[in-house]
């Protein structure tokens, strides 16, 4: 090197241990993972109760004949009107929360270095992309405080070898 030049050397054992667990602590990221993947259930949950993709965009509502099949048998009184107990389930119908089989079957699998996410329910992709007469619900996603959430996690993680 011409000119000018400093040099610096790590003479401490504390810094090469602390170096040498993170290391080891990159080769398996598992447990962040693990941790990540759970936060992740837990979100797309949250998304179900908000009736809202990734995206924060309101899901589609339901369609006249899906609340009228939620209401039960016997939705009208003899002159024509619905019955207090066809309104109140009406009103409280959850979009995607029919039998909570969806939301209940949402969870996470971890490994070294992935966390993935999502339902083994057959009919989960006919909400998620859309199918035939059933319009597209995202539920599966990241938002962007989700990702900002995941990579604190992994931060943490690894920030925990050197201390």
């Amino acid at each position: 090197m011409t000119g000018a030049a400093l040099h610096y050397e790590v003479d401490s054992t504390a810094a090469r241990q602390a170096v040498a667990r993170l290391v080891r602590r990159g080769r398996d990221t598992r447990p962040a993972m693990v941790e990540i993947g759970a936060t992740q259930v837990a979100s797309t949950q949250q998304r179900f109760l908000d009736q809202r993709g990734p995206d924060g965009e309101a899901w589609r509502p339901l369609h006249p004949a899906t609340l009228l099949r939620r209401a039960g048998r016997r939705v009208r009184t003899r002159r024509g009107r619905f019955t207090a107990r066809a309104r109140r389930r009406m009103a409280g119908a959850q979009i995607l929360r029919d039998s909570n089989r969806l939301y209940s079957s949402l969870t996470y699998d971890a490994g070294r270095f992935q966390a993935a996410w999502g339902t083994n329910v057959v009919y989960g992709a006919a909400h998620q992309f859309g199918y035939e007469h059933i319009p597209a619900r995202p539920y599966l996603g990241m938002t962007d405080d989700d990702r900002a959430t995941a990579g604190d996690i992994l931060v943490r993680h690894l920030g925990e070898a050197v201390r």
